[in-house]
């Protein structure tokens, strides 16, 4: 295939393509570690980043990481181009021979150009969605990638700069910890293969072939990402951590366990030294893997980072408390704990005193040469500096009940004067506070700081005491108080020469010897125990007659009354007495015959009167209408079980005992569920249903990212009983006339936007949806966010 050399060009394009030559060893005095980067063409053939597979079995291979995407049929008698770019990064160390060449048939699965975005043909001239489809690709080191594009006019000589404009964009930064400066230094450079159709002018059709060769596999960087997340995992950050707290805790995790890798210093054909896998999981790395492993690690706990570079060696700047300071783990790796380049300003001596931290302005073209600017008005304006270093504050209480507080900066200690702003007393219960305040002076600058110290609780105090009355006639008794602090806990203590020395009857019980007509005795026992007891007479307890069921000695009728007789059932008396029976009145009717009520019609009772004979009847409401409880759910894996009530048509509830419900348990996933009431016994018949949905569980917005007419936005992802996403955006906060977009995929968690209105305010909120039958359920929406999109 035809090879061209294109590194004056590429040094001109990729401005923001590379960044930092492959390192040195980096002190101010040891100058024999001083490093010129190398590479090794042995190591692209030990480590082939597209395997050698027949294109059937790749594409089955691929069908778990990479969206297949069929691209067409290509013209027979298109022609092709091809082009290679080293990593401006590596330039002095790799050549076109060392990378892999495009395949005619590669192994990893076709795509098109971000296809499935609606709104965008199989072909497109849109380099941002181009950039993303590579920047995937390099963030998931996919070896081989094949896409459709449109260029607005074509030669020959100049198409391969469209690509490396491509590539250039997919670098830059974003907020994953696996793009931007992650993949830019991680990748040896690339091949490039164009074929077009053989008479084109004007705007190019073509198909682009692109093949990346980087210095570590797939393999390697996902048992990075494991390893990465356990370590951030074990250092048990929380919500209320700080970020000085998480980038302390990464920079001395870095500084104390990676050494600076000097075995294979010189060694050519290990290219790994140069990577955050290395400077991990072997423990050993040049600047590189230190940069790249500290610029992952903070990005992955919401800590903005980069990595700098001069001509000769590469570190990092975080942000903290909206301006950015340099780390340089390296070079404090030597000195584990010194801190002599942790959170440094643009002021530091440290940094200043040693070339090896001149930021490169990208015009140096000699061996190790960079092509990023670090020293521009618009690279200081997207990351300012801090002047001075990064102050934190160490509090410490004394044990003289005093408070002090030094203000460090990087290994420096300045004392401060610390004073007491406010007190609150601790109390038995709730512990008191002291707020401290710290002053002090670096440089003429002044410093200030805050710091709440707890008091504890003190011990209860008891000095009311309020006698308990339970002195019995030969005992003492006791006396209470409850603690002076009003906390709520008493102290009881016996009350001293309380014994009363008289008896007390309080508890008299009944002997149960009154008659139905005279008052019976009750007796009480001492209270205080000492044996005497006292009997007197139960008032009104005469016990009155207990009278039987009594015997119907005239029966009465509709029309006149009867008489019943009662009689003393209690042993020893005999008395009776009468009671009339009122004439029955209205008829005592008794049930001849039922007519069941069905859900359409009324049923009847009929009865007749058993003393006079008379029939009548009684109209049973029919079953009117079914509700449940409940008849939307939110799908939460666990199963719903609406209870049911039943109507007639009056409006009275009818008993559970006249009908049964079928299809009403059981159900926990999303969908709808008919519920069926059949109706039983003696009154009614016939069946009335209603029925009751589940609906997907919703989700959160977590980001939205303003892009150029266009934004992105991430969810949270919600994989159970979920088929996909809705997103929704407008101009209005009430989402009139909103645009939606449907995501299928419920394992996709972001969405990119574009072709909207510059620098326009955009209202954005997301829900989840279930296909269930070919009906689609839906999800609450989100609260909503809003994103100004860029020029």
């Amino acid at each position: 295939m035809k090879k061209r050399l294109l590194a004056a060009l590429l040094s001109a394009v990729l401005l923001t393509t590379g960044i930092l030559p492959a390192s040195a060893a980096e002190t101010d005095d040891a100058p024999e570690q001083e490093i010129v980067i190398q590479d090794d063409e042995a190591a692209f053939e030990e480590y082939p980043t597209t395997p050698d597979l027949e294109p059937e079995e790749s594409a089955e291979s691929d069908t778990e990481t990479v969206q297949s995407i069929d691209v067409g049929e290509t013209d027979a008698a298109a022609q092709t181009e091809t082009e290679y770019a080293v990593n401006p990064l590596y330039r002095d160390a790799v050549s076109e021979s060392d990378l892999l060449e495009p395949q005619d048939e590669p192994s990893t699965a076709r795509w098109s150009a971000r296809s499935a975005v609606e709104g965008i043909d199989t072909y497109t001239e849109d380099e941002t969605v181009i950039a993303g489809l590579i920047r995937d690709a390099m963030s998931n080191h996919t070896g081989t990638l094949v896409f459709k594009a449109v260029t607005p006019e074509f030669n020959k000589d100049t198409w391969f700069s469209y690509v490396k404009q491509w590539v250039s964009l997919a670098m830059e930064e974003t907020d994953s910890p696996i793009e931007g400066d992650y993949i830019r230094w991680n990748y040896a450079g690339f091949s490039g293969k164009m074929s077009y159709p053989p008479s084109t002018t004007g705007k190019c059709k073509g198909t682009y072939t692109l093949t990346f060769t980087y210095y570590t596999t797939p393999e390697q960087e996902a048992e990075l990402a494991d390893r990465v997340d356990d370590l951030l995992d074990s250092f048990e950050f929380s919500e209320s951590s700080s970020d000085f707290t998480k980038i302390q805790t990464i920079y001395d995790y870095v500084c104390r366990h990676v050494t600076y890798d000097n075995e294979n210093l010189n060694d050519d054909s290990y290219k790994l030294k140069f990577t955050a896998y290395a400077a991990l999981i072997n423990g050993t790395a040049v600047c590189q893997g230190y940069s790249s492993l500290i610029y992952r690690m903070a990005k992955q706990e919401g800590i903005d980072s980069r990595i700098i570079a001069s001509t000769t060696h590469g570190w990092n700047i975080v942000r903290m408390d909206g301006l950015y300071y340099y780390l340089d783990a390296t070079w404090d790796s030597k000195t584990p704990d010194s801190w002599r380049y942790f959170l440094c300003g643009e002021q530091c001596s440290t940094f200043s005193a040693s070339s090896s931290h001149t930021r490169s302005d990208g015009s140096n073209t000699s061996q190790n040469a960079v092509t990023l600017d670090y020293t521009s008005a618009e690279f200081y304006r997207s990351y300012p500096m801090g002047e001075t270093d990064y102050i934190s504050f160490r509090w410490s209480e004394e044990t003289d009940g005093t408070y002090s507080c030094t203000a460090v900066c990087g290994r420096d200690e300045i004392p401060c004067t610390v004073t007491v702003t406010s007190r609150t007393e601790p109390t038995c219960t709730a512990a008191g506070r002291i707020v401290c305040r710290a002053d002090g002076e670096q440089s003429g600058t002044a410093l200030h700081s805050e710091k709440t110290f707890s008091l504890p609780a003190l011990d209860h105090s008891f000095t009311n005491y309020v006698s308990d009355d339970n002195a019995t006639c030969t005992e003492d008794g006791t006396e209470t108080a409850s603690c002076d602090y009003g906390c709520g806990e008493t102290d009881t203590r016996t009350k001293a020469g309380s014994a009363t020395g008289v008896h007390l009857f309080t508890e008299y019980r009944y002997n149960n010897d009154a008659t139905c007509t005279g008052n019976g005795t009750e007796t009480a026992s001492c209270d205080y125990g000492c044996g005497e007891t006292d009997t007197r007479t139960k008032q009104n307890s005469a016990r009155g007659h207990k009278w039987d069921t009594g015997t119907v000695t005239k029966s009465p009728s509709c029309g006149a009354s009867g008489v019943m007789t009662y009689t003393c059932t209690r042993a020893g008396c005999q008395e009776t007495k009468t009671v009339s029976i009122p004439a029955t009145g209205s008829h005592t009717y008794q049930q001849t015959g039922i007519t069941k009520a069905t859900t359409a019609k009324n049923g009847t009772i009929s009865k007749k009167c058993t003393i006079c004979g008379k029939t009548a009847a009684e109209t049973i409401s029919r079953p009117k209408t079914v509700t449940i409880s409940s008849a939307v759910y939110t799908y939460s894996g666990k199963v719903k079980n609406p209870t049911v009530t039943v109507r007639d048509s009056r409006g009275n509830r009818i008993s559970s005992t006249n009908y049964t419900v079928s299809n009403l348990s059981g159900h926990k996933n999303v969908g709808t569920y008919k519920v069926t009431v059949k109706f039983k016994g003696t009154k009614y018949s016939g069946t009335l249903s209603t029925s009751f949905r589940i609906n997907p569980k919703s989700t959160k917005l977590k980001s939205l990212t303003a892009l150029s007419k266009g934004f992105t936005v991430k969810w949270s992802a919600v994989t159970t009983q979920t088929t996909g996403y809705q997103l929704q955006y407008s101009t209005g906060s009430k989402f009139t006339n909103a645009k939606t977009v449907s995501v299928s995929s419920g394992k996709t968690t972001s969405k990119k936007v574009s072709k909207l209105s510059a620098k326009k305010k955009y209202y954005v909120r997301v829900r989840t949806y279930k296909t269930v039958s070919g009906k689609k359920y839906y999800s609450a929406w989100s609260a909503a966010k809003t994103v100004t999109t860029k020029k």
